[in-house]
């Protein structure tokens, strides 16, 4: 694999859509229209090995970061419970409807009105895809919450 090909690779798999890694990737974008890039970015996620690739670059993040869906799960049954306790019902309920998303509870229509296809029915990229940003999400949302003492505030308690 060109190392070109092998950033775009790695690009996709952090959760960049395809078209935007392919501009991150060194490739000779600056001149190109954005059509022609998104072309370029659609040619190479049809090839094997680059779709390989993402998808072992993914379980490799997962292996060595030690997230999973029920850590997410088990993050975002935290934040729910704290922001019951402290009665913010919107990030009860946004911390739920994580819960829900992680374990495959809603589909796609439910989550978002634009898409219609059930979790099922996804290509396992755009799964895989989904799951990262939430994780990027949840660890996100923890540690600001680390940081505002929500949890100093109940080891307290």
């Amino acid at each position: 694999m060109t190392p070109k090909r092998e950033s775009f690779c790695w690009h996709v798999a952090a959760g960049l859509c395809p078209t935007d890694a392919y501009r991150q990737s060194t490739f000779a974008s600056d001149n190109m229209k954005d059509a022609t890039i998104h072309n370029s970015a659609y040619k190479l996620m049809k090839i094997d090995e680059v779709r390989a690739r993402i998808a072992e670059i993914r379980r490799e993040i997962q292996a060595e970061s030690g997230i999973t869906a029920k850590t997410v799960t088990d993050m975002l049954l935290t934040d729910r419970q704290i922001a019951y306790a402290k009665e913010q019902a919107g990030a009860a309920v946004s911390a739920t409807m994580g819960i829900a998303k992680v374990n495959g509870l809603l589909d796609k229509a439910e989550a978002s009105t634009a898409v219609s296809l059930t979790i099922e029915q996804a290509a396992p990229r755009d799964i895989a895809k989904a799951i990262l940003r939430i994780m990027a999400q949840a660890v996100t949302a923890r540690e600001s919450a680390e940081a505002a003492g929500v949890f100093e505030h109940e080891a307290n308690e």
